[in-house]
C-alpha cells in the first residue's frame, strides 16, 4: 500500500513544482528574471498568475483526458481527501507513473 506523503515530502514537492514552473515561465518570457517571477508570484493579479491559470487549465484538461483514457472513461477524482485507501493508492500510483520525471 502506498503511504500518504508527510508534510516534509509535500513541502519538497511544492518547492520542486515552483522551480519547474519558474523555469517554464522564464523560457516563455525571455529577458525576465527569477527575482521578477518570485515577486510577481505573490500578486494574484499579476501576469505570472494569469499565465499560471491558463497553463493550469490546459494541464488539468490534459490530465482528465489521460485519466479517462487510462481508466476506461471513468471520471477523474477531483478531491483526494474523499477517496478510500484503495482509490487513493490507485490515484497515487497513476500520478507517480505519469509524473515520475518531475517529482523529487
Amino acid at each position: 500500500m502506498i503511504k500518504k506523503p508527510t508534510p516534509a515530502q509535500i513541502a519538497a514537492i511544492h518547492r520542486r513544482i515552483f522551480e519547474v514552473e519558474r523555469e517554464a515561465w522564464l523560457r516563455a518570457h525571455p529577458g525576465r528574471t527569477k527575482r521578477e517571477f518570485n515577486r510577481l508570484s505573490n500578486d494574484m493579479t499579476s501576469e505570472v498568475w494569469a499565465w499560471r491559470r491558463a497553463r493550469n487549465r490546459r494541464a488539468w484538461a490534459r490530465e482528465k483526458r489521460a485519466w479517462r483514457r487510462d481508466h476506461g472513461g471513468k471520471p477523474m477524482p477531483e478531491h483526494w481527501c474523499s477517496l478510500s485507501d484503495k482509490e487513493y493508492a490507485e490515484l497515487a500510483r497513476w500520478y507517480r507513473r505519469r509524473w515520475r520525471p518531475v517529482l523529487p
